[in-house]
């Protein structure tokens, strides 16, 4: 079992979305407001004398955030995307029915030209595609399969990268002929090199379902994790954005722009890995390197982590020794976590653990001996350090080459002598970060690479939730 699933958390709260959207509409004026209703009533009055235009993605989202929207008739609008027709009146009693927009599937001729899309601008004509492909890729396009762009997207990728255009039928065959999107997705992600196979599938084990993993960090994990050779011509990282690049096209993944922190003039590279693939699906692939990452998923009120998976005594001796493992938690957007103080998760025995992931919350952990631990990550957290700097397990890390903190307020005068002690560090990452404490680490430090966090004056602004745009790069 490699998933401990306790309950699944959304990573980003009802309140943490209200206070971003508060931020964007009182720029420097809505910090630490830890009331709900408080900050719906900002909201709420802000939009009073503004006309908006809210796009949602779901119709339970919308149950959700319109107590914060105003009923005043000012010509304001609420747009929500939805897939399944006719749910409206289960599941939100005040919404027209009759108000509704239903978007014109694909023909099947733009369906055609999604399989058999050219990595160039240009496009096929129906004269143009193979003859004897033609009856198998209708097939295909007409099915329930054929209905989703993304699907297409994965099927156009994989015929372009393996097959394309070869009289050879097999590729659309075996498609044609699968019957489920999981036997598809095992026939093409088999069909992927091993080294961005090994990529990919760290990625869908390792993040939460629809996360924005930041493209230049996922680039320097994959670095240091050694899935990334030495190539003759091409740095490490030229390498890896060829691989990036490649599950781009191939469909597995998307690449959008993302601002944080309400940075208007900084946009950030984020990929989506395609939500479908993800969910469920690779939490037991083995195609990593020793095994894939283990995700454990902590309710509020989990404690224990099952720390007995991973031991090698007689009662659990046929366990594969656990490698890396990701702790995924929700942020709490008024809460600090830490390496030293809170709740501490019981029965921590990782004894072979090279790669350790923080989502939401970093716990202390009673059992500290990570003296394999090689690679170190905590995702959209705040961290305190404590002033008099008191030990704790990160003062143990004598072989970690990777530590990161990405999307984190880290604060805390002791942080720069914790990174200090760590002797064979190669990378910090601080991407998108606000860090305290760490200034005189970084003037005097040579050894060490330090992607620098934000410059900027957050302590009025910061949120870990991101402003989407609506620009996609076109792959």
């Amino acid at each position: 079992m490699n998933c401990f699933d306790y309950q699944r958390p959304e990573l980003f709260k009802p309140i943490d979305i209200w206070r971003k959207m508060l931020i964007k509409l009182e720029p420097g004026n809505s910090s630490d407001v830890d009331d709900e209703k408080v900050v719906v009533q900002r909201i709420c009055e802000s939009l009073k004398v503004k006309r908006y235009l809210v796009v949602l993605d779901n119709v339970q989202r919308y149950n959700v955030f319109k107590q914060a929207l105003p009923n005043e008739n000012n010509g304001s609008r609420v747009l929500i995307a939805s897939q399944e027709m006719g749910h409206y009146e289960r599941l939100c009693l005040d919404l027209d029915t009759e108000d509704t927009y239903p978007l014109p599937s694909l023909s099947c001729e733009e369906r055609l030209n999604l399989i058999f899309r050219k990595p160039s601008e240009k496009k096929y004509s129906l004269e143009e595609y193979p003859p004897d492909f033609l009856p198998t890729a209708k097939k295909i396009a007409t099915s329930s399969f054929g209905a989703s762009p993304m699907n297409l997207l994965l099927l156009s990728g994989h015929i372009m990268f393996n097959q394309s255009f070869s009289p050879n039928l097999q590729a659309l065959g075996d498609i044609a002929a699968t019957a489920n999107f999981s036997e598809f997705l095992t026939i093409i992600y088999n069909k992927l090199p091993i080294l961005l196979r090994t990529c990919f599938a760290y990625m869908a084990a390792l993040f939460p379902v629809n996360y924005l993993i930041h493209a230049n960090s996922l680039i320097r994990l994959w670095i240091a994790e050694g899935m990334i050779p030495k190539e003759d011509g091409r740095t490490m990282e030229q390498t890896a954005e060829l691989y990036l690049d490649e599950l781009i096209q191939r469909g597995f993944v998307r690449i959008i722009w993302a601002y944080y922190h309400n940075q208007a003039n900084q946009s950030n590279r984020v990929v989506v890995i395609h939500p479908v693939v993800q969910s469920g699906l690779f939490d037991n692939y083995t195609g990593i390197y020793n095994c894939p990452p283990i995700k454990v998923i902590l309710g509020e009120g989990a404690t224990d982590i099952f720390g007995c998976y991973g031991d090698t005594d007689d009662k659990h001796a046929t366990v594969e020794p656990v490698r890396r493992l990701a702790l995924h938690s929700s942020y709490v957007y008024d809460q600090f976590s830490s390496f030293q103080e809170g709740k501490t998760l019981q029965g921590f025995k990782y004894r072979s653990l090279h790669s350790l992931f923080f989502f939401g919350s970093v716990a202390p952990l009673m059992y500290s001996e990570f003296g394999l631990l090689r690679v170190l990550t905590v995702f959209h957290t705040r961290i305190r350090f404590c002033e008099e700097d008191r030990s704790c397990w990160l003062d143990g890390l004598f072989n970690l080459r990777y530590l990161g903190f990405i999307v984190c307020w880290v604060e805390g005068a002791s942080f720069g002598k914790k990174v200090s002690r760590l002797t064979n560090l190669q990378t910090l990452d601080l991407s998108e970060s606000s860090v305290a404490g760490l200034s005189e680490f970084m003037e005097h430090n040579t050894k060490v690479k330090v992607i620098g966090p934000i410059k900027e004056e957050l302590q009025r602004c910061w949120s870990p939730v991101p402003d989407i745009t609506q620009l996609t790069c076109q792959q």
